[in-house]
């Protein structure tokens, strides 16, 4: 084999494992990474989806749900005791009211007990603004422990509760999501 063949295979090689490192996945023009650092943890994407708003299905924000294995199973993630990662990216604008009012929702509809989760929903509707097209928000879920939400601009919380990781992992897992296009594609069933 002449020198010349070795060196194309080379590079060939190369450019497909480095295409495969930086591998993404898009969901309503919004590039997701197929895994994301938390700590020492590496999670893998288990799944993106859109948030849809109104009969007209608006599009708000897509998501992408990193998990430790990957799984269809809501139950399984929401149960699991390790960490998760979900990363929203908004397609649109909204204000920090109607976010707190989707956080109330959302809780009140999925919690397991929404009166225990009560402070924990006020220290976060606090930290809560604007957001605009191509704001992002992140929020780690460190089972039994906390939670931290980080948004664009910098500001974040973290809220220490042990409840509160899997109920707010709920919002968008348990029996009453946003929608259920949203909860069927980050548990990758779509």
């Amino acid at each position: 084999m002449s020198i010349l063949r070795v060196l194309f295979l080379l590079i060939a090689i190369c450019a497909v494992r480095l295409q495969h490192s930086y591998a993404q996945v898009e969901e309503s023009g919004v590039q997701f990474p197929e895994t994301q650092d938390l700590g020492d943890t590496k999670l893998l994407l288990n799944g993106t989806g859109t948030r849809l708003a109104t009969w007209f299905k608006v599009h708000v924000y897509a998501a992408g749900l990193y998990v430790a294995g990957k799984s269809t199973d809501a139950t399984k993630i929401l149960e699991s005791e390790t960490p998760k990662y979900l990363a929203m990216q908004f397609v649109r604008s909204v204000g920090a009211e109607k976010l707190r009012d989707a956080w109330e929702i959302g809780l009140k509809n999925n919690s397991e007990d929404f009166n225990r989760v009560k402070d924990s929903l006020k220290q976060l509707n606090a930290a809560m603004k604007d957001v605009e097209e191509g704001d992002r928000m992140e929020v780690a879920f460190y089972p039994g422990d906390m939670v931290v939400l980080k948004m664009s601009g910098g500001s974040s919380v973290t809220i220490k509760d042990k409840y509160f990781p899997r109920d707010l992992l709920a919002v968008w897992l348990g029996a009453t999501p946003p929608n259920e296009e949203l909860k069927d594609g980050l548990l990758g069933r779509k």
